[in-house]
């Protein structure tokens, strides 16, 4: 279980420069998606399957430094055609300390950043964080951040979102990223 202390912390303000992180390069490429069992797993961090509305495991390739990416989503929003338009989503990964991270708390910062200034098409995005502290995941040391992103975007009826965000010390040199982004609506 997770436990993040529930003390509120001012906004940390927007990013620092506007290439807030790296895009995904190809040594981030991952293996197939799991397609069976009742846990997402990537590398030593796991979470017990989420069931419908939410799809089966699949890669997400908009996760930079992120490796053995598993994402589920469930639709929020289609267009008249169908198409989903925003999804709520749940997400692990593996982290290298090559890539330049060097704890949880560290990567917690990095990824949260990455998600404001990459998955929001450029759009504005204020956040005010909830959480953002350590803690601990089955005994390892952890850091977590939870946010409220509000954002205005073309076609989408939603207008903000909670973030979470976990990044776990699980090996030597490696770190697991728990994420999830649950729609207002």
């Amino acid at each position: 279980s997770i436990n993040i202390p529930a003390a509120p912390i001012p906004n940390p303000g927007p990013p620092t420069g506007s290439n807030v992180c790296p895009d995904a390069v190809p040594e981030t490429v991952s293996p197939a998606p799991q397609p069976t069992g009742n846990r997402v797993t990537s590398g030593e961090l796991s979470y017990a399957r989420l069931p419908e509305p939410f799809g089966p495991p699949e890669w997400d390739y908009r996760t930079p430094f992120g490796r053995d990416v598993q994402s589920q989503e469930a639709t929020v929003e289609e267009n008249a055609d169908g198409v989903d338009t925003w999804v709520a989503s749940v997400m692990i990964a593996r982290l290298l300390a090559g890539d330049g991270f060097y704890g949880p708390e560290q990567g917690a910062r990095v990824v949260a950043e990455c998600v404001v200034g990459k998955f929001y098409g450029g759009a504005a995005v204020p956040r005010e964080d909830r959480r953002n502290a350590a803690t601990e995941v089955d005994g390892r040391a952890a850091w977590g951040i939870e946010s409220h992103l509000t954002f205005s975007l073309p076609n989408i009826k939603t207008t903000g979102e909670t973030m979470m965000i976990v990044v776990v010390d699980t090996v030597p040199g490696e770190a697991g990223l728990f994420y999830a982004s649950i729609p207002d609506t």
